[in-house]
């Protein structure tokens, strides 16, 4: 939502619709007629995923169902929660609930207008999807929904790039790690077993297990499936394989360095062949999440440590003391997603 917010024209949120967005905007007056936004792909979540959903998430999804449908329902005068750089969900519920209040202008209502595109087109669709199905082996087919989201979504064609440039920069779910775990958990028996004979001629060539760098591939965004979302490549008479690594700050990778070894993913490394081979038949499931609130409260925390602090050692220090603090509550329990 970022991105789209700044291809908006709104740099920050100092501009006259930033800072009426950051108002009280649930008072707003309704509008009685707004144009709606149709979306007949917009997903119905179940009620196990719905009393999952704490009231930032909900609100958001109730306020889509409102501009999709233009019916009026109780939760335009629900109270969202403040704007957070770690927490684009309340921006959302913000930008939807002044897209149908009678008192925006006309200037204001073009871009919040673009703005909602997005959320109920692409961004609010791979959070309910992420929502259902949250095991780690589902990340590369979440990257691969948002991605034809974006291309599905008739943006302009300088939307469109912004919003595909931001999805290369965070393609960590398109790592080679990540395709072949998530083919390891496929539905399909013929992809678990292709990924489990690569596994083994990766075993089988000497691939090294050691810590390398991370490093992101040049992603295949007119992928339809999301094995094909990089380029395999084999060279050595078949003795290694690589992938291609992205750009690098806008800048392309050099030759020589622009092909990455694939090695085996950290989650098989210490299964041996026979229980690799079971995957085949039973697909993988973990207890690893694809996105876990962990990472948004660390990004909340850092945003929050170094807009109130200027230098790094004070920065770090107030955020390592806060993470303290929170440990030594036993009885703060975790807000749900």
């Amino acid at each position: 939502i970022k991105q789209c917010f700044i291809s908006a024209g709104l740099d920050a949120f100092n501009g006259p619709l930033g800072k009426a967005l950051n108002k009280k905007v649930w008072l707003l007056p309704v509008a009685s007629t707004f144009e709606t936004i149709p979306c007949p792909s917009f997903p119905t979540l179940p009620e196990k995923v719905l009393k999952d959903l704490n009231n930032d998430a909900k609100t958001l999804y109730q306020l889509c169902l409102v501009v999709i449908t233009g019916n009026i329902t109780s939760v335009v005068n629900n109270i969202i929660g403040e704007l957070s750089a770690a927490r684009w969900i309340t921006l959302g519920s913000r930008i939807l609930r002044m897209l149908i209040s009678s008192t925006t202008s006309e200037e204001n209502m073009i871009k919040l207008r673009k703005l909602a595109r997005y959320i109920i087109l692409v961004y609010y669709q791979v959070y309910a999807a992420i929502k259902h199905k949250c095991d780690l082996v589902q990340g590369p087919t979440h990257l691969l929904q948002e991605i034809k989201a974006i291309k599905a979504a008739n943006f302009t064609e300088q939307e469109e790039k912004v919003l595909l440039d931001t999805v290369k920069r965070n393609a960590y779910h398109a790592h080679p790690h990540s395709i072949l775990t998530a083919m390891l958990g496929d539905q399909q028996e013929v992809v678990r077993d292709r990924a489990v004979k690569f596994i083994q001629r990766l075993r089988d060539c000497n691939t090294p297990t050691a810590a390398q760098d991370f490093v992101l591939p040049k992603i295949n965004v007119t992928a339809q499936s999301y094995h094909k979302l990089i380029t395999w490549k084999t060279n050595d008479g078949g003795r290694s394989y690589y992938f291609k690594a992205a750009e690098s700050h806008g800048t392309a990778v050099h030759n020589n360095h622009s092909n990455r070894r694939v090695t085996e993913p950290p989650l098989t490394r210490k299964l041996s062949l026979s229980e690799l081979y079971d995957f085949v038949i039973r697909p993988l499931r973990t207890d690893y999440l694809c996105h876990a609130q962990p990472c948004e409260r660390g990004v909340k925390l850092t945003s929050d440590s170094c807009r109130s602090k200027t230098r790094y050692e004070v920065q770090l220090g107030m955020a390592l003391k806060t993470d303290c603090s929170r440990k030594s509550l036993l009885n703060v329990t975790a807000n749900k997603l």
